[in-house]
């Protein structure tokens, strides 16, 4: 046998032969992953991952914790976590994600076709929304300049953008389900009047140019005023 001459042939075999035995990988968005993980297999390696982002997060915080770290508390592979994620900015947002939705569940459960007052109800979201945010150790982080300036590329900004229109759409359904429980009729705009109320969260941005020392007051007296507008406007509008 000529060795030298049987040597393109048996490379050929071998490439072959790897690519058959290499892992193919489907695609879910941006993630890549392999084939041989069962849906079941994905959910469980993401939530293990994500159980351990939480963890980590809320002991030492977002900028402190490596993605090394991530890996080694949920005992898998750095590997893998970068077959669902390509930064440890993606991975906050999944977190954030799955964080976002149990809130926005449980204030369904809490206020939709809740009977009362139009103007007590709104305050008594408004409040009730703030605690869970700002008490929250994912969801708080969204306020922090330095977590989101460090961990937020362009595609994070868009999709924290559309976490907040979702969250529009969600509130103003919450206040139409007021209005129609309580047979009343606001002439204010529904997307007017959540627009009111979600901009109260965007002052958690500026709590250092508004003051500390002052900055929930300044939050209850716009709370206030906005609820104060809205029963005047719902008062006259139902006469």
């Amino acid at each position: 046998m000529n060795l030298a001459s049987e040597m393109p042939g048996i490379k050929k075999s071998i490439k072959e032969l790897r690519q058959k035995t290499q892992p193919k990988l489907i695609y879910k968005g941006m993630m890549q992953v392999p084939r041989h993980f069962t849906p079941d297999e994905k959910e469980m390696i993401q939530g293990k991952l994500l159980d351990a982002g939480m963890q980590l997060f809320t002991q030492y915080g977002v900028s402190k914790t490596t993605i090394e770290d991530i890996t080694r508390e949920a005992a898998v592979g750095k590997g893998t976590f970068y077959l669902f994620y390509g930064s440890k900015g993606a991975f906050f947002l999944d977190l954030y994600e799955r964080e976002w939705k149990i809130l926005n569940e449980r204030m369904e459960k809490l206020f939709l076709y809740k009977k009362g007052k139009l103007a007590d109800l709104l305050l008594a979201y408004i409040f009730e929304n703030r605690h869970h945010l700002l008490e929250h150790p994912i969801l708080s982080k969204a306020y922090d300049p330095s977590t989101v300036s460090a961990i937020f590329d362009q595609a994070g900004h868009e999709r924290l953008r559309e976490f907040k229109r979702l969250s529009s759409e969600k509130l103003c359904r919450i206040i139409d389900s007021w209005i129609s429980a309580n047979h009343l009729i606001c002439p204010i705009k529904t997307e007017v009047v959540a627009g009111m109320m979600r901009s109260l969260s965007f002052l958690n941005y500026h709590r250092m140019e508004i003051g500390e020392d002052i900055h929930d007051e300044v939050i209850r007296r716009f709370a206030e005023n906005i609820a104060l507008m809205v029963r005047e406007a719902t008062i006259a509008g139902s006469e």
